[in-house]
């Protein structure tokens, strides 16, 4: 919707009537096949702007700057592969709306809150010029109660260990 301010034409009451009118914006595109759609990938990265993400459900953010005189439709995907190469999970994007001059940022979900390790993000877009834009990019993620877990089990063994190895010294001191 949109909130027009008007001034007011009877001075018995205030100096401004405010209004609320609610349009449907029409995007036209002509059938002139030499009016293409142009525009470029400004980056596909994590919110955070690292390669390390320390909490699931992992986020990506896709920025594109549209750079014709008309609206892009971008469509496309994002495909995420494990350490070993095997798809864990494909995003499909459908119809992503760019108006001309302008540049946008969409920030995608991954479902799969089971994620540890290395993954490998392979982006994939059409703007409806006929060329696919592709971008790969490689991720970290550590949630962080897996890493407690890590940890504690680590600190646990690691005092397991110096509690034997001080049994063992004390029980060799003991034979002597």
């Amino acid at each position: 919707g949109s909130i027009v301010i008007s001034l007011a034409q009877d001075s018995n009451e205030g100096n401004a009537i405010l209004s609320t009118r609610i349009a449907v914006p029409i995007l036209a595109r002509a059938s002139d096949t030499q009016v293409l759609p142009s525009g470029r990938l400004l980056d596909f990265r994590l919110p955070s702007g690292g390669r390390i993400s320390l909490h699931v459900p992992l986020e990506v953010a896709v920025t594109y700057e549209n750079t014709a005189f008309v609206h892009s439709s971008i469509t496309g995907n994002i495909s995420i592969r494990n350490l070993w190469g095997n798809e864990i999970e494909e995003i499909e994007i459908g119809k992503w709306l760019i108006l001309p001059g302008s540049t946008r940022t969409a920030i995608f979900t991954v479902r799969d809150k089971n994620l540890f390790g290395r993954y490998q993000l392979n982006l994939n877009l059409d703007d409806g010029s006929g060329s696919i834009v592709r971008r790969d990019l490689a991720v970290w993620i550590f949630p962080w109660p897996s890493l407690v877990v890590i940890s504690a089990t680590i600190l646990v063994a690691a005092l397991s260990a110096l509690a034997l190895g001080s049994l063992r010294k004390s029980r060799q001191i003991r034979q002597l």
